[in-house]
């Protein structure tokens, strides 16, 4: 799956979850002081899940980050290789 689907279904989800707390909250029968600490709690919850998210994306790039560069000089040290090897061909 690209990261460019994986952040639409991690937003999508988001926007689900937001939803459906706002609704509870407007139709479930609360006063305003337990309604207040609900969102309270609520913000508290999703602001540390989505914390946690951001740090496991921010592990995931940087693993496929170093696994880029990794590639990239793999790959850089095989043209040498080769342009090594067709130099003393050529002579």
């Amino acid at each position: 799956m690209s990261n460019d689907r994986r952040n639409t279904t991690f937003l999508a989800i988001l926007a689900g979850a937001v939803v459906g707390a706002a609704a509870g909250l407007l139709l479930a029968p609360a006063s305003g002081a337990e309604s207040r600490a609900r969102v309270r709690r609520t913000a508290t919850r999703l602001r540390d899940e989505a914390g946690t998210k951001a740090r496991s994306a921010g592990a995931l790039i940087g693993r496929y980050t170093g696994d880029l560069k990794e590639a990239v000089e793999a790959g850089r040290t095989a043209y040498r290789s080769t342009r090594e090897k067709e130099t003393v061909t050529a002579v």
